[in-house]
């Protein structure tokens, strides 16, 4: 499916940013890295939301493993790590580093008895063997559960055979949770095509001149933004979506204890989730228009949470609301 249709969205919410703006961890002293890239100041970029701003984690000729280890340091008897997770790759050259990825968890950070959870590829990927090999260049996405021994998480990457065919980049990683929609939005669904960078002025003599601030999004290490391509793209402006619905149940809207703290991380639902985990619009995300097609370059939508959401009772238990979504460059 293509045309950007929106079926039953999906979220996948990072949740690094959150636990750093709580105070429960401090960057560098939980997400480390050994291998070919140890400097902390480059590690903890990799988690800045930022897709465009390459690291160069190297290894070309060699096949050196390199680690990245997230201390989330939360009890391994969690309920947050528990529910489905997800890891992003964003910007990334693995294809043509010939490399792959896995996933491993522990309750020690040694990793003495380490999990390796199955992966579920849903995007650019291909599962054998505990590892995903991405089948292009620009981004992969996989999910998995760890119901136990999960307060470490370790990314693992490493050659998919023999040495490395040059230095691997990435442009951004994104840890955390997902969230399914209850069901498909209205049929009202509203996209907006927003170039809000362009400026045009008019002269006294009463002819128009133009400048840009920004058009579009800025272009990745190896492809295209959000593509697996390495032609130019002449994309422009940002695309605003609106959905609405209008008999949602009050379980898949609020917390089912409003100050209780599981509630906030294990209800799979819009409040506790949409809200809470990007602080009404402060961290991107990324929005899956249909929870069952994932195609590379149509399917998703690197986006914020654009409106305050208000939700309106229209029957015993059921409210409407309105989402807006702005795509992040």
């Amino acid at each position: 499916m293509s045309y950007q249709r929106v079926g039953t969205p999906k979220a996948y919410l990072d949740i690094i940013n959150p636990l750093l703006e709580k105070g429960v961890i401090t960057g560098t002293d939980q997400i480390t890295g050994t291998g070919l890239l140890t400097t902390a100041s480059s590690i903890i970029q990799l988690f800045d939301n930022k897709p465009n701003n390459t690291i160069t984690i190297g290894g070309n000729g060699t096949n050196t493993q390199q680690t990245i280890v997230i201390d989330t340091n939360i009890d391994t008897d969690n309920l947050l790590l528990k529910e489905p997770m997800f890891i992003a790759i964003l910007g990334h050259n693995l294809k043509s580093a010939d490399a792959k990825f896995k996933i491993e968890t522990d309750d020690a950070s040694d990793f003495g008895s380490a999990q390796s959870p199955t992966l579920t590829d849903v995007c650019n990927g291909a599962y054998a063997s505990s590892y995903s090999t991405p089948s292009a260049d620009g981004w992969s996405l996989v999910t998995f559960t760890q119901t136990s021994d999960n307060r470490y998480h370790r990314i693992v990457i490493d050659s998919a055979s023999g040495n490395y065919d040059t230095d691997i980049k990435i442009g951004a990683i994104l840890y955390g949770t997902t969230a399914e929609f209850p069901n498909a939005p209205d049929m009202n669904v509203k996209k907006t095509f927003k170039c809000d960078g362009v400026k045009i002025n008019q002269s006294l003599g009463g002819q128009k001149y133009a400048h840009a601030t920004h058009l579009t999004n800025s272009s990745w290490v190896s492809t295209s933004y959000w593509d697996d391509s390495t032609e130019t793209s002449l994309k422009s402006g940002r695309l605003e979506l609106n959905i609405s619905f209008s008999y949602l149940s009050d379980s898949d809207v609020f917390s089912s204890n409003y100050y209780r703290a599981e509630s906030s991380q294990i209800d799979d639902s819009i409040v506790p989730k949409l809200l809470y985990l990007t602080n009404g619009g402060m961290y991107p995300f990324i929005l899956q228009l249909d929870k069952d097609e994932a195609l590379i370059n149509d399917g998703f939508l690197w986006c914020r949470l654009n409106n305050e959401p208000s939700f309106t009772q229209v029957a015993n238990n059921f409210y409407s609301t309105s989402l807006n979504f702005i795509e992040e460059f």
